[in-house]
């Protein structure tokens, strides 16, 4: 002990102890463990009612953990409904939930225990799996490192994953998004686990670290899924089939990899809903059904493009109903899929349900057509279309042609934004590879229709959302149909194997490098130098904001008072801010366009605010993005500048309040509006602000007045002046505007306030 103290007093000289990043790290995994402890305990009990059999311990272990976290996400839910989100029942709920299934936990407790002790022979790993040992803990290794900083986290997870938890913990429950967040429409299991995470501490970095390593803990669980699979395949024990898994090097890549989205979320359900199909086929009983329906909810209530798991699912049900009515002529055959897809309805409800309530929509804004959304206006309808990016083949024969190559060629063509890899085949390409190897295995139909099920996801992907990262969910049962292929292919001889050993060795080989590829977004190139940097920051050298996660908006957040909700202007990266938000971005929200016939003028404006119980807006400083219409821009920053009670300057962004009283009626005012001119584009002159409403570049309005420059500068409330083609902003122009913002190349500007009359 006297030793101790003497390294600790030593060591506390050079870096604090009550600083290091290891107690940070410690509470982030003590909190990701209680969320597995509760998860299991929960999801034993529950089982238990469903699946009464005794199954092999990684099968059980799988869908117990999936069961729990349904379990975990709808005690949110419910508490998010009744206003009760806050810390005290974020420790509450993992305490109940162990409570629940004490009794069963220490059941299963006592059957590991004997599994790890028990005395039987054990098959020998040998040299081949020692080396997938070393290369499955590779993998973790390096999936596990670049989550140790909170850059890691990824664009979706700052714009809409951990904000939504932010404005949840702010309002103190599940509310409503009164601008009509599409994003915050969007199926929350992810997010509300977040929320969860981000109960606990009161730091941004422990929030992101303890949010970080939840997810980690769900993909090593994953991994476990993968092994259950494996084995149910094959009839046989598989236990290093997870390494497998890290074949598809995609994962180490930014986007696909641990970045605190819904993707490795969605891919925990893909194990254990192919050993419920497979029980379910063998044994159709409405106990069943239920079970493996509150799965499936668990995938849809994840994410939508979840629904690529729910292909082979949904078809054994439909093909099993409708031969047990075929065979014995009784709609009583009918109670197995009646059960499941009750379940489905039942346990979806928090996202259907909330959005019908909410916005009219039970998957707002998408069944606007058929569905009374809103808030919702013509502006949101066109800027919500020019948002769209999905990738999505011809509705024709080609769309069909297009499918099939697809489904040959996965891992070959990447299917990715450019500015991370290009046109680099980072995927994996060993479920490609070993497919056609199916046909010299013999009669195998788990395997079969394990394979279908990842060609069928496939397939709906294609048509869906043709983005590498979406077939992460997909990745549990690629990984495990290739690892079944690979065992059965090793039994066949010598030569076999030599060919084997150099195929997944080229696969190691060249996806090995993928980890330090300069691909991630956040931080503008690799993130294992980021982490480095970070964890060797603390010695010899002070940095108070070391563990500052999001700097100007964490400097924004305690600047915000308790009980404010803040309008973020054009930013859909807001995560930091701690409070309650909104957000104008157009096509991401229904309700907030500025420019448009109702928010044109200051006091319009500032009525739509007040309504909506804005009290704080930020945008960024003298920089418009371009994102909403040259009207928007103006009249917002005009408000803006005028208006509002600036609070300070944080980084590039101000945060300001907004006046208790409404600012004088005035009408919109003219534009002189001078870009350079495009070939069909808008002419130059003096234009009403009205004229600049809609997205586009093009003009709604007719032609302009007759005004000259020197004219409509005198006349013009705001100028919109391209140096580009226009020349030097003459000296009169000067004089007459100050600048909002720069857009792009062009200047905004507006008149400069008259002087006051000077006293006799």
């Amino acid at each position: 002990m006297a030793g101790t103290v003497a390294i600790g007093v030593a060591v506390n000289k050079h870096e604090p102890i009550v600083e290091w990043a290891f107690f940070h790290y410690a509470r982030a995994v003590l909190a990701a463990v209680v969320f597995v402890v509760a998860c299991l305990a929960a999801g034993n009990r529950i089982t238990r009612w469903f699946l009464p059999r005794a199954l092999p311990l990684a099968e059980r272990a799988t869908i117990v953990f999936a069961t729990g976290v349904v379990a975990f996400y709808l005690v949110i839910s419910a508490l998010g409904f009744l206003g009760l989100l806050g810390w005290f029942t974020a420790a509450a709920t993992p305490v109940l939930l162990v409570l629940f299934g004490a009794t069963d936990l220490a059941t299963l407790v006592q059957r590991l225990r004997r599994h790890l002790v028990a005395r039987r022979p054990q098959p020998k790993v040998g040299w081949l799996g020692a080396l997938a040992l070393a290369f499955g803990l590779w993998g973790v290794a390096h999936v596990w490192f670049p989550i140790l900083t909170p850059q890691n986290a990824s664009y979706d997870a700052r714009s809409y994953h951990l904000p939504i938890a932010e404005h949840y913990l702010a309002r103190g429950g599940i509310v409503a998004f009164d601008e009509g967040w599409v994003k915050g429409a969007f199926p929350q299991l992810a997010s509300l686990l977040y929320t969860w995470a981000f109960s606990l501490p009161k730091t941004l970095f422990d929030q992101m670290e303890t949010a970080a390593h939840l997810e980690l803990a769900i993909f090593l669980m994953t991994l476990v899924g993968v092994s259950a699979v494996t084995r149910r395949v094959l009839g046989r024990r598989a236990p290093l089939a997870w390494t497998a898994l890290f074949l598809f090097s995609g994962i180490f890549c930014y986007d696909s990899g641990l970045v605190l989205g819904a993707d490795h979320v969605a891919a925990l359900w893909a194990p254990p809903l192919f050993l419920l199909t497979l029980r379910y086929a063998e044994r159709p009983d409405p106990r069943a059904g239920m079970l493996l329906g509150a799965l499936l909810a668990g995938a849809l209530s994840t994410k939508l493009t979840a629904a690529i798991l729910c292909v082979v699912p949904i078809g054994v049900i439909a093909t099993k109903a409708a031969s047990e009515v075929v065979r014995s002529r009784r709609l009583a055959s009918l109670a197995p899929p009646a059960s499941a897809a009750a379940s489905v309805v039942v346990l979806t409800a928090p996202v259907w349900l909330r959005n019908a309530l909410f916005y009219g929509d039970p998957l707002y804004p998408m069944l606007r057509r058929f569905f009374p959304a809103h808030p919702w206006s013509p502006a949101a309808e066109a800027a919500y279309l020019g948002n769209f990016d999905l990738r999505r083949p011809p509705v024709a024969l080609e769309g069909a042609w297009e499918t099939l190559k697809t489904l040959l060629s996965i891992g070959f063509v990447p299917h990715d934004f450019a500015v991370y890899h290009g046109d680099i085949p980072v995927f994996g390409f060993l479920f490609a590879v070993t497919a056609p190897m199916l046909l010299f295995l013999g009669k195998r139909p788990r395997l079969h229709l394990l394979f279908l099920a990842v060609y069928g996801g496939v397939a709906l992907w294609f048509w869906i959302h043709q983005y590498d990262r979406y077939l992460q969910a997909l990745v549990p049962w690629m990984a495990a149909a290739t690892a079944a292929v690979l065992a059965l292919t090793w039994e066949r001889g010598a030569l076999v194997r030599v060919a084997l050993v150099a195929l997944v060795a080229l696969q190691v080989v060249w996806g090995g490098s993928v980890p330090f590829m300069a691909t991630h977004r956040g931080v503008g190139g690799a993130i294992e130098p980021v982490v480095i940097d970070f964890l060797g920051s603390g010695f010899g050298r002070s940095k108070p904001d070391r563990f500052v996660a999001v700097k100007d908006f964490e400097a924004l957040g305690k600047a915000i008072p308790a009980g404010a909700k803040v309008l973020v202007h054009e930013e859909r990266l807001h995560l930091g801010l701690a409070a309650a938000t909104a957000s104008d971005f157009p096509g991401d929200q229904g309700l907030y366009y500025w420019g448009e016939a109702g928010a044109q003028t200051p006091a319009e404006i500032w009525r739509v605010l007040r309504a909506h119980g804005i009290t704080h807006v930020v945008w960024a400083d003298r920089l418009n993005h371009g994102a909403d219409s040259v009207a928007g821009a103006l009249a917002f920053l005009d408000f803006a500048d005028r208006f509002t009670r600036r609070l300070g300057r944080f980084g590039g962004f101000v945060l300001a309040a907004v006046p208790p009283v409404s600012p004088p009626d005035e009408p919109p005012g003219m534009v002189g509006y001078y870009p350079c001119p495009t070939q069909g584009g808008s002419p130059s002159g003096l234009f009403p602000l009205g004229a600049f409403a809609g997205q586009g570049s093009r003009l709604s309005t007719p032609a302009p007045s007759d005004a000259s420059f020197d004219q409509s500068i005198e006349r013009a409330k705001f100028l919109v002046y391209d140096t580009r083609c226009q020349g030097p902003l003459p000296e009169r122009a000067r004089e007459r505007f100050t600048l909002f913002a720069a857009r792009g190349e062009q200047m905004l500007l507006a008149a400069r306030k008259p002087a006051p009359p000077r006293a006799p």
